[in-house]
C-alpha cells in the first residue's frame, strides 16, 4: 500500500503540461527545437527570446548586462516594430493557431507544472520579472549556465532527474528551490 503524504486539505497536484503546449516554451524554441549540439539554432532561439524581453529593460540594466559580458548589445537590442511583426508571425506558425500571440514580455514567465521530456538548454537566456518553474519536471538534463534572472525565480518542487547546470547563472533577486529534487549531480 502506498502512503499518501499530502497534508489534509491540500489540493491534488495538477496533471503535467507537455512543454509543446506551453507558450513560453514555444517562444523559447521559436525557430524549432534544436537537436543536441545544434548551436546555430540554439543561438537563434536565445537571441530572439532575449531581444523580445529586452524591450522592457531599462537602459541602466541593459548597459550593466552588456558591460559585465552577461549578454551582447545585439542580444539586448529590442525588436523594431517590423521585426516584432515578423516574430509574431513566426510564433503564430510555431503554435499552429491562427492569431495566436506570444505572452506579453511584461507578464511573468510561467513554466509551472511543465514536463520537459528532452534535454533543454536555457544557457544565457534572460528572464525578466518573476519566472516560475514551480513543479516543473525535467526528465532529461537541463542547463541554465550563465542565464540571467532579473526578478524572483521559483523552482519550488521542481524535479531535476538527469542533471541540472546553473554554473555562472546570475540571480538578481531571490531564487526559491524549496522542496526541489535533484536526482543527479548538478552544478548550482
Amino acid at each position: 500500500m502506498v502512503e499518501d503524504t499530502k497534508a489534509e486539505g491540500e489540493a491534488p497536484e495538477p496533471e503535467k503540461q507537455k512543454a509543446e503546449d506551453n507558450p513560453w516554451y514555444l517562444l523559447a524554441t521559436l525557430y524549432g527545437v534544436p537537436d543536441r549540439g545544434y548551436q546555430a539554432l540554439q543561438d537563434k532561439n536565445r537571441i530572439a527570446w532575449n531581444r523580445y524581453y529586452a524591450g522592457i529593460l531599462d537602459e541602466i540594466t541593459r548597459k550593466k548586462l552588456v558591460t559585465e559580458n552577461r549578454h551582447t548589445g545585439e542580444e539586448l537590442t529590442p525588436f523594431s516594430g517590423e521585426e516584432l511583426e515578423q516574430i509574431l508571425n513566426v510564433f503564430e506558425a510555431r503554435c499552429g493557431v491562427k492569431g495566436k500571440k506570444p505572452p506579453e514580455a511584461r507578464e511573468s514567465t510561467d513554466f509551472s507544472n511543465v514536463k520537459f521530456e528532452s534535454s533543454f538548454d536555457f544557457s544565457r537566456f534572460l528572464f525578466n520579472q518573476l519566472v516560475s518553474f514551480h513543479r516543473a519536471t525535467f526528465a532529461a538534463s537541463v542547463t541554465f549556465e550563465s542565464a540571467t534572472f532579473l526578478g524572483q525565480s521559483n523552482f519550488a518542487r521542481a524535479i531535476f532527474s538527469s542533471g541540472a547546470d546553473f554554473a555562472s547563472a546570475m540571480f538578481m533577486e531571490w531564487a526559491f528551490f524549496y522542496w526541489a529534487t535533484f536526482s543527479h549531480t548538478g552544478d548550482l
